[in-house]
């Protein structure tokens, strides 16, 4: 019942004229959420980011409200990692709430958290990462960069399949994934962003500076799968050892997937008792 409250009350817009968002829930002290890659691989609609929204309402608390905030769709040549978490900045200080007090990331998404909570050293209270880190394992970095040439080409099923095969469990949903993507594949052009745009939200964070993880002064929780093909392979356990007060949740023999889709339940009971401590 109180997720169907929360559920009922939200709004969509946009900050700083470009960025889209979701708000779900009217608490005064909203979970601000980055989201995950898809929110740039795809082109922006707010049927899809509710889907997206939807997803996050159930791995979290029901009586949580957050802001999943998405991508600049138009991004500058000239833009940085510095200029878009300085942009992030900027929006959540327009939505007049207590900014940074509680952030979270997924995925891509964990990769700006994170260097938005060095930046705002003192000011981001609790940071949740959610199946990320503060930088891509060397498997993720070659799976990235198979994606920039994909997306370089505008090989959209090429793209969109090599993401199709990271879920693990259960082995019928990949089967299934594929053969929607397989029948859908001639629709991609149209649903997809732009290679061009793709290509430099990959790049550019494939040729940030490294995060000073000793800035981050934020209590942390960070959430993965052990065997996750973007952020495993001792990355997680970087960012633990990396940041003063963490604390790593591994998902035993799970995947990238498996926090947001596949491990939504105990990912749910984590998280509640992290928010839950003061």
């Amino acid at each position: 019942m109180l997720l169907r409250i929360i559920m009922t009350k939200f709004e969509t817009g946009f900050l700083l004229g470009r960025i889209p968002y979701i708000r779900m829930g009217d608490q005064s002290d909203p979970l601000i959420v980055i989201n995950g890659g898809q929110g740039f691989v795809r082109k922006h609609s707010f049927d899809r980011m509710m889907h997206d929204a939807k997803r996050v309402a159930r791995m979290l608390p029901p009586t949580q409200g957050f802001i999943l905030i998405g991508y600049d769709q138009q991004l500058d040549t000239k833009a940085t990692t510095e200029t878009i978490v300085s942009d992030y900045e900027r929006a959540i200080r327009e939505m007049k709430v207590p900014a940074f007090s509680l952030m979270g990331g997924i995925s891509y998404g964990g990769l700006l958290a994170t260097r938005l909570a060095a930046a705002r050293e003192g000011s981001v209270k609790k940071l949740i990462l959610v199946a990320s880190a503060h930088k891509f394992s060397e498997n993720g970095e070659i799976r990235i960069n198979r994606q920039i040439q994909f997306a370089q080409q505008e090989q959209y099923y090429e793209l969109i399949n090599d993401f199709a095969a990271i879920f693990r469990n259960p082995p019928l949903l990949n089967l299934l994934l594929k053969i929607k993507l397989w029948v859908d594949r001639n629709k991609l052009p149209e649903k997809m962003n732009s290679g061009d745009a793709i290509v430099r939200y990959l790049q550019l964070i494939m040729q940030a500076e490294p995060v000073d993880l000793t800035a981050i002064t934020a209590r942390t929780l960070i959430i993965g799968g052990e065997l996750d093909q973007f952020f495993g392979d001792g990355m997680m356990e970087a960012a633990r050892n990396g940041i003063v007060d963490a604390k790593l949740e591994v998902l035993e023999g799970q995947t990238h997937m498996a926090p947001p889709v596949e491990c939504s339940r105990p990912f749910r009971r984590f998280l509640t008792e992290f928010l839950d401590q003061s």
